[in-house]
């Protein structure tokens, strides 16, 4: 089963904007630059409720959970960490 939403979170990016990978970490499917699609999202999140602590790159900021689709991958709803992407023009 998988879940996600389509829900638009208050503050964040809109759904359906185009965004590109940001910050990838070693391991990652999708690398930086990567493109993707917003279909949903969730939050601001509590960071301090969390159980691990946020890298540099999330610092001082509200973390969204985006639910997208990417180009590669069409169909598969996927949560990323907002400041894992950004948004691209176009």
């Amino acid at each position: 089963m998988i879940f996600y939403t389509t829900e638009q979170a208050k503050g964040a990016l809109p759904n359906w904007t185009r965004v590109r990978k940001i910050n990838s970490k070693e391991d990652d499917t999708h690398k930086d630059g990567a493109l993707a699609t917003i279909i949903g999202s969730s939050g601001p999140l509590d960071v301090a409720a969390l159980a691990s602590p946020l890298p540099p790159e999330a610092a001082g900021k509200p973390l969204y959970v985006y639910w997208v689709i990417w180009d590669d991958v069409p169909g598969l709803p996927v949560g990323i960490a907002g400041f894992r992407v950004e948004a691209v023009d176009g």
